[in-house]
């Protein structure tokens, strides 16, 4: 069909690559893996034909070449190419050329930052499969950093919106309070007491910031619940510090934890699609649109959203785990301590099995998945207890939260108090929502000024040749 041989001109090269492209992808849905395989390779000798110095973003191109080839290889079974391929797109996407496209936008930022987290995971996956386990731990352990920022960033983005919602909810208060005193008087109402005080009737709170209110105490949750992170120091700290909001804990205490707000109060079945581990490490197909296109912020605190990146959390958990099981399991010379290597294997796996038992369906994939895995390799009661000696082995039963329909298991971990584990913080800054909250104000209000402009020099036109009178 296509041929590196034809004689195209410059500006034809990116045409033909955009229909290889998607030549290819239909074969993909159509499970013709080779033949989709055969039209990228084809597209891959066109790409040092791209005149990059034109149009820059033509190095998309190169991204959904790559990564498209590696589902094919993956389907295929070929697990080094398939790898070599990813490793590919990771260094393109984080090259100087596709890196400031990414940068410019929160939004953009964090689609970035989903799909290198999902990248590291189905690379740490591959490589594992390879023996590879020193390498796949590198990758887990980064798409575990991307995870947690990820949460922190939802966490930053709800006490943005949560914080006009509070102040709505501290008027509503005390209106309560004005009208109970003017109860105990014997006084009439008075007209600041009305239902337009009320949180429920007052418009400027819109069902984000109403939303938002409610998702809080599950995200500040699981942000206490992660791995803690190394002192941060410098200019690090104080970025993170802008972004830390100082919230009223006594406008926060009737805000209980109901993980229905996400799963949903009818059928919570209709998660368990998603919450599957499959669905992380399987590569789908990626589009030019996929990379191009934006959405607003808000879609980030959607459940769809929120409940993918606690996913991302407790995946990247369960991978690290596996890679430090599996290296005190191989028979090379080990360069560590592999008793303390087992203990922080069981520590990742234990909150691995927090995050997933704790704020997911008991009856998901994902839930099963690790805690069975837990149970083989970690459970304390496959230990011997010694009858004559004290033993504190620091246990904790982890119990899922309220709201969680079917709730299963309460698996037993140990706590593994001995181990002194910090993360490196992702080196990026954090999103300043509350900066970019407030451009969108000012450029609102800029358009609403530049639309009564016209109708004000309209009204100030001469009317049958004379000057309306000015007023004094």
């Amino acid at each position: 069909m296509y041929s590196k041989e034809l004689d195209l001109d410059e500006d034809e090269v990116p045409i033909i690559l955009h229909e290889l492209n998607d030549s290819a992808i239909h074969f993909i849905s159509h499970e013709q893996y080779e033949r989709s395989l055969s039209l990228l390779q084809k597209a891959q000798t066109l790409l040092d034909r791209l005149k990059f110095q034109k149009n820059p973003k033509d190095r998309f191109l190169i991204q959904v070449t790559m990564h498209n080839m590696a589902l094919c290889f993956q389907k295929m079974g070929a697990l080094e190419e398939c790898a070599l391929c990813l490793d590919a797109c990771l260094h393109q996407i984080n090259s100087q050329y596709l890196a400031p496209t990414f940068a410019k936008k929160s939004t953009k930022k964090l689609k970035k930052l989903k799909y290198e987290c999902k990248i590291h995971m189905q690379v740490c996956a591959l490589l594992s499969q390879l023996h590879r386990h020193e390498e796949a731990l590198l990758h887990a352990k980064q798409a575990v950093q991307i995870s947690q920022y990820l949460i922190n960033d939802l966490v930053s983005l709800c006490e943005l919106n949560v914080e006009k919602t509070l102040a709505a909810k501290k008027n509503e208060q005390e209106v309560h309070e004005e009208q109970e005193r003017q109860k105990l008087e014997g006084l009439s109402l008075s007209q600041t007491s009305s239902q337009a005080d009320l949180i429920y009737y007052d418009h400027s709170i819109s069902m984000l910031e109403r939303t938002a209110l409610r998702v809080y105490p599950i995200l500040k949750e699981i942000q206490n619940r992660m791995v803690k992170h190394k002192s941060l120091t410098g200019q690090d700290k104080n970025d993170r510090a802008k972004e830390t909001l100082q919230l009223d804990p006594s406008l926060l205490e009737n805000q209980s934890l109901n993980m229905k707000v996400l799963l949903g109060y009818l059928n919570q079945s209709e998660w368990l699609y998603l919450l599957n581990i499959g669905n992380i490490m399987q590569i789908t197909p990626l589009t030019i649109h996929d990379l191009y296109s934006n959405q607003k912020i808000d879609v980030e605190l959607s459940r769809d959203s929120i409940l993918e990146k606690i996913t991302f959390l407790a995946i990247s958990y369960f991978c690290v785990s596996t890679e430090l099981r599996f290296l005190v399991s191989s028979k090379e010379k080990l360069s560590f301590d592999p008793v303390y290597v087992k203990a922080e294997s069981e520590f990742w796996h234990g909150k691995a099995l927090e995050i997933s038992c704790g704020f997911l369906p008991s009856e998901s994939p994902l839930v099963t998945h690790v805690l069975s895995s837990y149970q083989k390799h970690h459970a304390p009661v496959q230990q011997a207890i010694p009858e004559n000696e004290e033993e504190d082995q620091g246990l904790r039963v982890i119990r899922p939260e309220r709201g969680i329909d079917k709730a299963q298991f309460q698996p037993i971990v140990r706590l593994n108090k001995h181990l002194n584990i910090a993360l490196s913080p992702l080196r990026l800054s954090p999103n300043n929502h509350r900066q970019l909250k407030v451009k969108k104000v000012e450029v609102k209000e800029a358009s609403v000024l530049v639309n009564l402009l016209p109708q004000q020099q309209a009204a100030s036109r001469p009317k049958n040749g004379k000057h309306l009178p000015q007023e004094e």
